[in-house]
């Protein structure tokens, strides 16, 4: 999915698949979350399950990219 969000945002492409939301109302509700910053609390939690999976003590400096 975060790619999908990527490509939706960047305006790479539109397509998006057929189980989600038309490309407006999905690109709306990435800029809501993006603008009240749900977007990076998503992606620290992700970052916390990554390096708590692997045993790393720190996420803190850990960068994570979407392609």
């Amino acid at each position: 999915m975060p790619s999908s969000i990527f490509n939706a945002v960047a305006g790479k492409r539109r397509l998006l698949p057929d189980n989600f939301p038309p490309w407006k109302t999905f690109y709306d509700y990435f800029r809501d979350w993006r603008i009240t910053k749900v977007w990076q609390a998503m992606l620290k939690a992700i970052r916390e399950q990554v390096c708590l999976s692997n045993g790393s003590p720190s996420f803190e400096n850990m960068e994570i990219f979407i392609n």
